[in-house]
């Protein structure tokens, strides 16, 4: 049988077959990631945008930051608000699996609700840092992605691109604005003109346990057969061992996903999200 129809009609023993032979169906090492590739600006039209692609899962980025009303409760500090939306043809691949796939796809609130925990409550963003006069007006960040192309490991690729779209993100006042606050502040009034800086630069990578193997950087045909995954985003500095870094955030699901395993990608990966940072 043509290999492509056998993958198509029985992926479960596609799949096992090649984790048998310590071996993946596109060519890589079961500790290998695929590369990750970072285009920030690709939006001209908005202050700050990115595309990152990891294979063939393609995410795009957009960031729109406005001045609003701090919320009472939290009346010196601003937000950051995540929305993840799929494209059609990604919103039918992540579809029920077909038969000989055993597990259901998060959906794009299963994603948001973890970038949220990256990037809305203070893990990676300082939330004081978007205040513009406390109790009055305070940046809100609009964070929007949109998953345009899937081959597994999406939430990767949206942390990736959430990531280098709002690290160095213009916040600028309009003058009149500005204005306004400088004179209402005094001499210590807030900048008409700064950037958004990340508290700490993220490097996310996922595993999987398939079929008794833990593979790093599953594709969809892999993360399909999965008896568990996790997520690991561990923040890194330049020369910092994986395990040396702060982890930031470690969404399990299922039993045996290694983290051990995911070192080399996640210093590997460090490079190809940070190395011009």
């Amino acid at each position: 049988m043509d290999p492509d129809a056998f993958a198509a009609l029985h992926p479960d023993e596609y799949v096992k077959a090649f984790c048998d032979a310590g071996a993946r169906p596109d060519g890589r090492a079961i500790d290998a990631a695929r590369p990750l590739v970072i285009e920030r600006g690709t939006l001209p039209s908005l202050p700050s945008s990115a595309l990152a692609r990891l294979g063939d899962t393609l995410v795009m980025c957009a960031v729109r930051p406005v001045l609003a009303r701090p919320a009472a409760a939290t009346p010196d500090a601003g937000i950051v608000d995540v929305s993840v939306q799929v494209s059609g043809t990604v919103d039918a691949a992540l579809s029920p699996m077909q038969p000989g796939g055993g597990r259901y796809p998060p959906s794009a609130l299963d994603w948001a609700e973890s970038l949220s925990e990256l990037f809305a409550k203070g893990a990676l963003v300082d939330l004081k840092q978007l205040c513009v006069l406390p109790g009055k007006a305070a940046w809100c960040i609009r964070c929007e992605l949109v998953v345009l192309l899937s081959d597994g490991c999406e939430l990767d690729a949206c942390v990736a691109a959430a990531a280098a779209a709002l690290h160095g993100c213009p916040l600028v006042m309009p003058p009149a604005l500005a204005s306004a606050c400088a004179h209402e502040a005094g001499a210590a009034g807030p900048s008409a003109a700064s950037s958004l800086s990340l508290k700490a630069l993220p490097v996310p990578v996922t595993t999987a346990v398939v079929f008794g193997k833990t593979l790093v950087d599953p594709s969809a045909v892999e993360a399909a057969q999965a008896s568990g995954t996790a997520l690991h985003v561990v923040a890194l500095k330049p020369g910092q061992r994986a395990g040396d870094g702060a982890v930031l955030l470690l969404r399990a699901d299922g039993p045996g996903a290694d983290a051990a395993a995911a070192d080399a990608a996640l210093e590997l990966r460090w490079g190809q999200m940070w190395g011009k940072a």
